[in-house]
């Protein structure tokens, strides 16, 4: 289906478009790389708008183990 402008997309449709883990896309979601608003206290929800412009972005949100060396790597500096 073609997502229109005005679509929202729960978080575990946004992990499968982006191939990540649904708690991934929550963790970006509430970090603010992704952009989404709370729907019900605990439901995210993401615009497709959004989502494209993340994955147009080329933004590959980076590992907890990449994280873990970036700040080792910042410490030895």
């Amino acid at each position: 289906t073609d997502m229109g402008e005005d679509e929202y997309l729960t978080a575990e449709q946004a992990a499968e478009k982006l191939q990540l883990h649904a708690r991934t896309v929550r963790r970006l979601l509430a970090s603010g790389e992704l952009p989404g608003r709370k729907v019900g206290g605990k439901e995210w929800r993401i615009s497709a708008a959004a989502l494209k412009a993340y994955m147009e972005g080329g933004q590959k949100p980076a590992t907890a183990s990449a994280k873990v060396r970036a700040k080792k790597a910042a410490k030895k500096n």
